[in-house]
C-alpha cells in the first residue's frame, strides 16, 4: 500500500469520474515531483480529453509504451506507478480538500523557485517583474467555482438579495443621504467621487428661475 497523496489523487483521477472531472481543471502536470507520476498524470488527462471517459490501467500502459521519446527507466517507473493506482474507497469531500490544500503547496512552492531562479539569474535573461505574477497566481489557487452568480440559477438568490433590508451608517450630509438612500451599509468600501475645476478656469454658471406650487 501506498501512502503518498500524489499516488491517491492519481488513483481517484483513474477510477472516480466525478472526482476526475471535479480536479482536472485545477491540477497541473508540473505539480507531480516524481517524473513518473508527472507522466502517468499526463496520459490520463490527455485520454479524458480526447475520449471524454476513464481510461484503464491497460490503457495508460500501452500509451506509455508507444511512447517512442520515453527512456526504459522512465517507461518502466511509469507502469509501476500504474500498478499502485487502486480503486479503493475514500471520503469524497475529504480526498477534495486534500487535493487542493496539495495543490496549493505545490503551486506556491514551484512559484518560490522560479522566483529564486529569477532572482539569481546574474545575466538578467529572466524578467523580475513577473516574481508577483508567479506568487499571485499561486496564491490564487483555488477549487471554489463560485465567482459572480449565474443569471438563471440563481434567482432565488438575487430575489432575496435584492430584498435584504440592510443597516446603513447615515452621513453628516443630508444630500448624500438622498443619493445613498439612508447611507452605506456595514462593512463595506465606499469610494466618493466628484468633478474638480483648476482655480484658474471660469465657470459660468446661469440659473433659471422656477415657479413651484
Amino acid at each position: 500500500m501506498n501512502d503518498r497523496i500524489e499516488v491517491l489523487i492519481l488513483s481517484n483521477i483513474l477510477h472516480n469520474e466525478t472526482f476526475s472531472r471535479k480536479v482536472l481543471p485545477f491540477i497541473s502536470s508540473s505539480y507531480f515531483n516524481e517524473p513518473s507520476e508527472r507522466l502517468v498524470y499526463q496520459k490520463i488527462s490527455d485520454f479524458i480529453l480526447k475520449y471524454g471517459t476513464l481510461p484503464t490501467k491497460e490503457a495508460i500502459c500501452i500509451s506509455i509504451t508507444n511512447d517512442e521519446k520515453l527512456t526504459d527507466t522512465l517507461e518502466k517507473q511509469s507502469k509501476d506507478v500504474v500498478t499502485l493506482l487502486s480503486d479503493g474507497e475514500v471520503d469524497f469531500s475529504w480526498l477534495v480538500d486534500q487535493t487542493e490544500t496539495w495543490c496549493k503547496d505545490r503551486a506556491i512552492y514551484l512559484a518560490l523557485m522560479d522566483s529564486i531562479k529569477i532572482a539569481d539569474d546574474k545575466k538578467g535573461k529572466l524578467s523580475r517583474g513577473s516574481i508577483p505574477k508567479l506568487l499571485t497566481d499561486a496564491l490564487s489557487v483555488s477549487f471554489d467555482p463560485n465567482v459572480g452568480h449565474n443569471y438563471l440559477d440563481d434567482t432565488d438568490f438575487r430575489f432575496d438579495f435584492y430584498h435584504t433590508v440592510e443597516e446603513k451608517l447615515p452621513f453628516d450630509l443630508e444630500c448624500m443621504n438622498e443619493i445613498t438612500k439612508g447611507g452605506v451599509p456595514r462593512k463595506t468600501l465606499n469610494v466618493l467621487l466628484a468633478g474638480c475645476v483648476h482655480p484658474n478656469t471660469k465657470v459660468r454658471v446661469r440659473f433659471r428661475k422656477r415657479s413651484s406650487k
